[in-house]
């Protein structure tokens, strides 16, 4: 073999061996990197971009006796606190998705409200109301951490006007929040607004919020 030849032989080996050097240089995790893992009982959206919680609106009912809608809560960070009345419900307590010396909460909720009219005295109509706020089961996993977050929150019904004007409540109702959206955080928002009229003529009207804590 020439010492031409010999020379680009080597080159070649050399040129070899360099590639496999950085083929199995893998590097360390890309910047941004799950610390954590996490499985749902059931299918979720996709957690919206940092800043903000993604609501993804779902109508169960809407007729002349009953408007009951649903909506799956997402956000870019876990929630570990939840509280609701007949004029809301709250999402508190926050810590990251990736943290790994915090046990509890969840990024995953489902909201339920459901708006119904039943007759009164004297011809009347009432309404009544039922809220939830519910976890979405959830196991993480990643780091010093293993836990399992069950499917648990608030609720409540009861009356919310005793006599009124009889009326279609969906024609009385209207939902603010609807589609897919994705709002910045904190969040205190109408999702939906209900009006009426009560039997001496007066206008009522009653709204139902969300607020989410940063």
């Amino acid at each position: 073999m020439s010492a031409r030849s010999r020379l680009r032989w080597a080159s070649l080996v050399l040129a070899l061996a360099v590639l496999a050097g950085l083929g199995c240089n893998r590097g360390p995790a890309p910047a941004g990197a799950p610390a954590v893992t996490r499985a749902y009982d059931v299918a979720v959206p996709d957690p919206p971009e940092a800043g903000k919680v993604r609501l993804v609106a779902q109508k169960v009912r809407e007729d002349a006796t009953t408007v009951h809608w649903k909506w799956t809560i997402v956000g870019d960070r876990d929630w570990t606190n939840q509280s609701g009345s007949s004029d809301g419900v709250e999402l508190t307590g926050t810590h990251p998705l990736n943290a790994t010396d915090v046990v509890g909460g969840t990024n995953a909720f489902e909201c339920e409200l459901t708006l119904s009219t039943a007759p009164a005295f004297d011809g009347r109509t009432q309404i009544t109301y039922r809220y939830s706020m519910t976890s979405i089961g959830t196991r993480v996993s990643g780091g010093s951490i293993s836990s399992n977050v069950g499917r648990g929150g608030v609720s409540g019904s009861g009356t919310l006007w005793p006599s009124v004007k009889p009326a279609a409540i969906n024609q009385a109702v209207t939902v603010t929040v609807t589609g897919d959206q994705s709002l910045p955080l904190p969040l205190d928002t109408v999702l939906i607004t209900l009006k009426g009229e009560a039997a001496d003529g007066k206008p009522l009207q009653h709204n139902f919020r969300l607020k989410v804590s940063e």
